[in-house]
């Protein structure tokens, strides 16, 4: 009969498989600094386009089934519709309708462009030299009456400036055109 010891003992220690994680940190810092130049170059994409949506005058209803306000003559204002082309939330969406009642959808053109060139439709923008504020820059910024947050009081406000000071932002924009300011 033969014996065989089986006895043995195993001296390694089992240890959990830990993976090489140098890459981590390098992706990390990769993928922030792709988010961070993506997140300039769409700042700079759209500081240098202007995404100006065009007016368009359209009709809800097709040309043939309208019933005419003015059967005599040329067809009324009344019946051109012209949608608004930006959130109606927003400042500018705000501005759009204001002065579409105000002035007409001929100023708006002039009132963007305006409002583009002192706040870029920063609600809270302030000038760091003349302390002017809000989206048509009030100097002093008390005069407007309104708190930052409430671009639908600084657009009701910066319209009324213009109606009183100029008469319509194509007015206005000249005038900012020669001087600079308004």
């Amino acid at each position: 009969m033969i014996i065989i010891n089986m006895k043995f003992k195993i001296n390694k220690k089992i240890e959990p498989i830990k993976k090489k994680r140098k890459w981590l940190p390098t992706k990390i810092a990769l993928i922030l600094l792709l988010l961070a130049l993506s997140a300039y170059g769409i700042k700079q994409f759209i500081n240098q386009h202007e995404f100006r949506t065009p007016v368009v005058f359209q009709n809800p209803v097709p040309l043939k089934e309208m019933k005419l306000l003015n059967p005599v003559g040329t067809a009324s204002a009344e019946m051109i519709v012209i949608p608004n082309p930006y959130n109606e939330k927003s400042p500018k969406g705000i501005a759009w309708v204001i002065n579409k009642d105000m002035f007409g959808v001929q100023h708006w053109g002039a009132l963007e462009e305006l409002i583009t060139r002192e706040s870029h439709w920063n609600p809270y923008a302030i000038n760091s030299s003349s302390r002017a504020c809000g989206l048509g820059q009030a100097l002093p910024c008390s005069k407007m009456k309104c708190e930052l947050w409430d671009y639908d009081c600084q657009v009701k406000w910066v319209l009324k400036y213009i109606d009183n000071r100029y008469g319509n932002p194509t007015e206005a924009l000249n005038y900012h055109n020669l001087k600079n300011w308004y």
